[in-house]
């Protein structure tokens, strides 16, 4: 993703949406194939539930998913990957962690659970200050390539471009 945005300056909105149609046409074209097409019709259609309330949890459920991932990608093309996976790594984490806390009777908390859970979070806190500390170092002299990117647009450089702006004018 962080490549198709700073290479071929692609806008958060289009990355996402031309992902979601080819994996849509793809998921289709297998579900096809493989015969899951019709039984999930025939499950969504004969369910014991409201077919109506059925089609507005599926709307809900992609609508959701479309803008966590429209977020998810604007902080890669803000921050950079890596970030990004560490953004998501602590939304997972504190979703487990909620898990917990909301139905206890099924998640036992056990000192085992307790003792993954720091193991995890000291990993997360080496991972974000190595980051800190090989982020001055490793690009030397030069910016890393989001931010070149950024300074050439804001200083009206660049060449080469069509000078509409892209990606970079509208995240300021």
């Amino acid at each position: 993703q962080e490549y198709c945005i700073t290479t071929y300056h692609a806008s958060v909105e289009d990355l996402i949406y031309w992902s979601f149609v080819g994996s849509a046409f793809m998921s289709l074209a297998l579900a096809i194939v493989t015969g899951e097409f019709v039984q999930g019709l025939s499950f969504v259609y004969h369910s014991q539930a409201n077919v109506y309330y059925t089609w507005w949890i599926f709307f809900a459920f992609c609508t959701f998913g479309f803008c966590g991932a429209n977020f998810s990608t604007a902080i890669t093309a803000q921050y950079g990957a890596l970030v990004n996976g560490i953004a998501n790594t602590v939304r997972k984490a504190v979703t487990i962690g909620l898990s917990f806390v909301m139905f206890p009777e099924r998640n036992v908390l056990t000192g085992q659970k307790l003792m993954g859970t720091a193991v995890f979070f000291l990993g997360l806190l080496i991972k974000i200050l190595s980051k800190d500390t090989s982020s001055s170092s490793s690009y030397g002299q030069h910016p890393p390539p989001h931010q070149k990117e950024r300074e050439l647009h804001s200083s009206g450089g660049g060449g080469g471009g069509s000078g509409g702006g892209g990606l970079w004018e509208t995240m300021k």
